[in-house]
């Protein structure tokens, strides 16, 4: 578990699970763990031929 306790305010002494709160939140913006977004996402952008396409990583 990744996490930090708050020192201060309401939250005092509690733990903040990061991990969580990122799957939490990839969920919410329709990504995947690994920072691609689902065909949803791309559809709502009107980005669903990008899915379709095999993805190409070029070395520098």
């Amino acid at each position: 578990m990744v996490g930090i306790i708050y020192a201060g305010g309401p939250g005092k002494r509690q733990v903040a699970n990061f991990d969580v709160m990122l799957k939490e939140y990839y969920e919410m913006r329709k990504w995947r763990a690994n920072w691609n977004p689902t065909e949803a996402a791309l559809g709502e952008l009107s980005l669903a031929d990008v899915a379709a396409e095999p993805i190409r990583i070029r070395k520098l």
